[in-house]
């Protein structure tokens, strides 16, 4: 009788796939002038960097994301994307390899969950619901919309990424987004994610957040952006953990531009207590023609309660870089930045903490 059973749910599928066979190469076949092809790219990141205190570790402590190797030659990041436009429906695949990939996952909120992920940066489904000027969608894993500078460093001014980027902010969410255009200077999008740094959620509750980006003019651009959402586990009394940034970007002339980046983050822990991070970035910018510029940053990040540092401290740092570009594909990067806090959170060559931080970094990056 068993057999009997499976011969006759093997028949069913047998005349399943014969139907829809049928039913398909009735259909006329797509016009596939018309599809729009698939766009592959990628990037190479390798850097060399010096620390002056030669610190035994062979690392620039503390306030460095992913250029993290000191004294030595690294590879930071190997990324392949794959994308298609979204008409009306596309999607976008990073792949990402290196020591970034695995410091970009080392936040995750779900222990181990993550490594399974850890070399996806992005993925996700795109499309375009054509409701008024059109409403876009994103499905999947996104890196945040947090942050005035992102996780490749050919898109940022600076090598080094920011305090700002490293405390303040997460990296990565899974999720939906939904964005409109209000107007032709004005943009709207609304995030739903599962949580801070994760791809399974961690909890039952969502994170959610806003951007808004406004361009009264063709060289002003202001964003707010928004993230609110309780992060703990079940069981763990807390609050939303919320952060309230402020980016400003400004074009002076066509060689001189500057940025701005205010953060505002609190959170009451298990015991009601408020924790609060802020901190503020100002960039600036110098071109010397199409291939060369000098570009600086100064930060302050105060972490008035070692909640997201592990030190009560105020950090600061500043950074100087100096960029070459050889055509559209190639990046090369000199820059010198300095780190200090009013507390001991650096290491020094014997293993000693030092209020303090040196560095020389040459950041190469080939686009393809």
């Amino acid at each position: 009788m068993k057999e009997l059973t499976l011969s006759a749910r093997s028949l069913f599928g047998i005349f399943l796939i014969l139907t829809m066979t049928s039913l398909y190469a009735s259909q006329p076949a797509p016009d596939s002038s018309a599809a729009k092809p698939i766009t592959i790219s990628g990037l190479l990141d390798l850097y060399a960097s010096y620390n002056f205190a030669n610190p035994a570790s062979r690392t620039n402590s503390f306030t460095r994301n992913f250029d993290v190797s000191a004294n030595q030659f690294s590879l930071s990041l190997a990324k392949l994307s794959f994308s298609k436009a979204a008409e009306p429906v596309g999607f976008k695949i990073d792949l990402a390899y290196g020591k970034t990939a695995d410091l970009v996952h080392s936040a995750a909120t779900v222990t181990g969950a993550d490594e399974t992920y850890k070399n996806i940066e992005q993925a996700y489904i795109t499309g375009i619901v054509p409701i008024g000027k059109g409403l876009t969608v994103n499905f999947g894993k996104m890196v945040t919309h947090m942050g005035a500078e992102v996780i490749e460093s050919s898109s940022n001014l600076n090598y080094s990424r920011s305090l700002l980027f490293q405390y303040a902010i997460p990296y990565y969410h899974t999720g939906v987004c939904f964005s409109y255009p209000v107007a032709d200077n004005f943009t709207a999008t609304g995030y739903v994610y599962n949580g801070w740094n994760n791809v399974e959620d961690n909890n039952k509750q969502k994170t959610v957040g806003a951007s808004l980006s406004w361009s009264p003019s063709g060289s002003l651009n202001i964003i707010g952006n928004v993230i609110s959402g309780n992060e703990e586990a079940p069981g763990i009394k807390s609050s939303p953990k919320d952060v309230y940034e402020a980016i400003i970007n400004l074009t002076a002339s066509s060689s001189l531009s500057f940025a701005l980046d205010a953060n505002y983050g609190a959170e009451r822990d298990a015991a009601d207590i408020l924790k609060i991070w802020k901190g503020v970035a100002l960039y600036g910018k110098y071109a010397f023609g199409d291939a060369d510029a000098i570009v600086a940053r100064a930060e302050t990040y105060n972490d008035y309660s070692g909640y997201t540092t592990g030190a009560i401290q105020d950090l600061k740092e500043l950074t100087l870089t100096y960029e070459h570009k050889i055509g559209a594909s190639f990046v090369l990067r000199g820059e010198y930045r300095r780190d200090w806090s009013t507390e001991s959170v650096f290491t020094s060559k014997s293993g000693s903490a030092v209020n303090s931080q040196n560095t020389i970094t040459v950041g190469t990056v080939f686009i393809f």
